[in-house]
């Protein structure tokens, strides 16, 4: 299963120009539940901070609002998403990073990285996207990765303007909730830069060596999400990453500390309730932001465990 879920939401947004397919019946059936996405609650006596893990982008029908999450925003003074990734601003930062840090300028094309076994089998892979590593010209393989997995989402009925996150920053632009961020967006795509090139290479290996449809993999994906199910999810993104540790690291552990830091801080300063809604593999598993919450004092609370 390739590791979807560590797209930040400044790649979705970059490559956000798909044309957006019909959603697949697998995803309609994987979301036909009660919904039951995970939601955690953490503070002091007189901060409230509740956490949400969310999915990027999704397909417009799935209906993921439940009566808890509703309840727990109206509470909200402030919300904190990952990052502004739909402003102008945000928009040429992110593209100023592509252009600048994207592309080979050397001569090197993506395909030279690949064995003549590799290139076959990632070539069968991305020819039911109608692309090939021939198409992908000079990309560095982040870059490709980022660009495969716009694609990915748009043919499985995954929609960016139906992602959580914007979902609930349109909520608190409603009713006049002040709205922050833990990063920028070009902060986001310098994550991709930062890996190392072997690892990119695998990373880009991994997002096309898959074993279910694309339409099965989003729906185990979303449907482990729809149903609060972050064991099943945590199991599979350890299992995505045991081979990329600095991805890992970049892309999760270290984005988590960070936050939890900020977070920290909050707990000491602000007095009322603070809506957090981030991509759901920051709070699925292994070092997750609860994870360096606790080792910062603060306990966490899962308000409505998974129902198997």
């Amino acid at each position: 299963m390739l590791p979807l879920i560590f797209i930040t939401a400044a790649a979705l947004t970059a490559f956000s120009g798909q044309t957006i397919s019909e959603t697949p019946e697998e995803i309609l059936e994987a979301t036909s539940g009660r919904a039951n996405p995970a939601l955690w609650r953490t503070g002091d006596h007189d901060t409230t901070i509740y956490m949400l893990g969310t999915i990027h982008a999704l397909p417009q029908e799935v209906a993921w609002e439940t009566d808890l999450i509703l309840d727990a925003f109206s509470e909200a003074d402030l919300l904190i998403t990952e990052a502004n990734v739909d402003s102008d601003e945000a928009i040429a930062e992110t593209s100023d990073v592509i252009l600048q840090q994207g592309f080979y300028l050397d001569g090197t094309k993506l395909s030279d990285l690949y064995t003549d076994e590799e290139r076959a089998d990632i070539n069968d892979a991305l020819a039911e996207f109608g692309l090939s590593l021939d198409k992908l010209g000079n990309m560095k393989p982040w870059m490709a990765v980022m660009a495969l997995s716009g694609v990915m989402s748009a043919k499985a009925g995954m929609d960016p303007d139906y992602g959580v996150d914007t979902i609930v920053e349109g909520w608190a632009e409603e009713d006049g909730i002040p709205l922050k961020h833990f990063e920028t967006a070009k902060e986001q795509a310098m994550i991709f830069v930062a890996v190392p090139e072997n690892e990119q290479r695998l990373f880009l290996t991994q997002t096309v060596d898959m074993e279910m449809s694309n339409a099965e993999i989003f729906a185990e994906m979303i449907g482990d999400w729809y149903s609060g199910d972050t064991q099943s999810a945590s199991a599979q993104m350890l299992e995505d990453m045991r081979e990329l540790p600095i991805t890992r690291e970049l892309m999760l552990d270290r984005r988590n500390e960070n936050w939890a830091h900020q977070l920290d801080e909050l707990i000491d300063e602000f007095e009322g309730t603070i809506f957090i809604a981030v991509g759901s593999g920051h709070l699925d598993g292994g070092k997750n932001v609860q994870h360096y919450l606790e080792l910062l004092g603060h306990d966490t609370e899962r308000l409505n465990p998974h129902q198997n």
